[in-house]
């Protein structure tokens, strides 16, 4: 599928020949219009981060034991910590995007590694009829916040996507919040 640059990329070169095509001599006052009207649609991949539902989940009943029990054990996933040398995403992101820098992406797998054994502790535990929504709310952050870091690890093939990404991210971290 093709990323949200080779989208871009796509709709200048066809935007350029249509434009060349109809006789239009191509200022740079005709440059800069195509640009800004390329600039102002939203360019996205078909992907999506996996979502999970109540079939994913082992649910069991609402009592006082089964309740704590879960509360121990979502408090103490979400609280696994960061492995040694792993920083904080968006200061990786950023260090790439300002001085364009692609060594310190791949440190990103370790934040990529980390939630995904987050995702995959919050699914291995039994969850109370009362917190099923909560609890896969939860797990999808946790998803998005995956897929997201995923693109931003991809900055140096689709500077688009992971641009797109940061504002995704941020989304999943509200969700992640509000989840909470």
């Amino acid at each position: 599928a093709p990323s949200a640059t080779d989208k871009l990329a796509q709709n200048i070169l066809e935007t350029y020949v249509a434009t060349k095509q109809s006789g239009v001599n191509i200022t740079s006052d005709v440059a800069t219009q195509i640009a800004d009207n390329l600039s102002s649609q939203a360019y996205t991949d078909s992907s999506s981060a996996r979502t999970y539902s109540v079939n994913d989940l082992a649910t069991e009943n609402d009592s006082s034991q089964n309740i704590k029990n879960y509360g121990d054990a979502v408090g103490e996933i979400i609280s696994m910590p960061p492995a040694p040398n792993e920083e904080f995403e968006l200061t990786v992101f950023e260090t790439f995007a300002n001085a364009g820098d692609e060594s310190g992406l791949s440190s990103l797998s370790l934040n990529i590694s980390r939630y995904e054994k987050i995702v995959s502790s919050l699914l291995n535990i039994s969850v109370p009829q009362t917190f099923i929504n909560n609890h896969l709310d939860l797990i999808n952050s946790f998803s998005e916040i995956v897929y997201t870091i995923q693109k931003m690890q991809n900055a140096p093939t689709d500077p688009i996507g992971a641009i797109n990404a940061t504002s995704e991210y941020e989304t999943a971290t509200h969700d992640l919040v509000s989840a909470l």
